[in-house]
Formats: structure tokens, C-alpha cells, sequence
């Protein structure tokens, strides 16, 4: 299927059944330790430091 590979990887190697709980887990845990070290400043941020006159 070509969901399975990605960019000629096996995306589902050995592939297994995992609880919906523990899966939904393991994706906040990655996302966290990734977002870590994002520097975002959304477009909200942005426009309220541009009304309060600081610089961006």
C-alpha cells in the first residue's frame, strides 16, 4: 500500500496492534519534546506586540 512506505522506508515496520490511548499518548509526548525547541509567535502575539509597540 502507499501509506506503508514513505520516501522508499517502511513506515509500519513490523506492524501491531496499539490501544488508541497509548498511540494518542505517544503522539503528545513527541509533539511536546519536538515543540521544545520551536521559536512560534503567532500572528495574534505578533500584532498585539506591534499595538503595544514592541519590537518583533
Amino acid at each position: 500500500m502507499f501509506f506503508e512506505k514513505y520516501n522508499r522506508y517502511e513506515a509500519f515496520e513490523g506492524r501491531r496492534l496499539v490501544p488508541d490511548s497509548i498511540a494518542r499518548q505517544k503522539a503528545i509526548d513527541e509533539y511536546r519534546e519536538f515543540n521544545k525547541y520551536q521559536k512560534i509567535v503567532s500572528d495574534f502575539d505578533r500584532e498585539i506586540k506591534k499595538i503595544q509597540g514592541e519590537q518583533t
